[in-house]
């Protein structure tokens, strides 16, 4: 019998996140001006576009290593390829929980 997550909101992700990492979190992080970095970690991933299970299947594989425990990552637009396969095949297998899914989003967490 498929679990089903509970409700996905803004508020919900501001609030798993600050409980995992104990503080607030802006939309986004700047890596650099005119330069390009790989980080060693990112708390914080979402995934929006492209939209086809071998990219996304690519792109989980690259954070997957890279996520530290307590690590968000967040999946948008999921009507738009075979989520249910890249959460069983892929995202399960990589240490990650869903915390909250609804309607065109997904939110997972990995425990720790």
């Amino acid at each position: 019998m498929a679990r089903h997550a509970p409700r996905f909101t803004e508020q919900r992700i501001r609030e798993a996140l600050q409980q995992t990492h104990g503080r607030q979190f802006a939309a986004a992080h700047i890596l650099g001006c005119n330069r390009k970095t790989i980080e060693r970690e990112y708390a914080l991933v979402h995934f929006d576009g492209p939209h086809d299970l071998a990219s996304l299947a690519a792109e989980v594989a690259f954070f997957a290593p890279r996520t530290p425990p307590g690590g968000a990552w967040v999946f948008d637009d999921i009507q738009s390829y075979d989520h249910g396969t890249l959460h069983e095949h892929h995202i399960l297998p990589a240490g990650m929980e869903m915390v909250a899914s609804e309607g065109r989003k997904a939110l997972y967490r990995r425990a720790g």
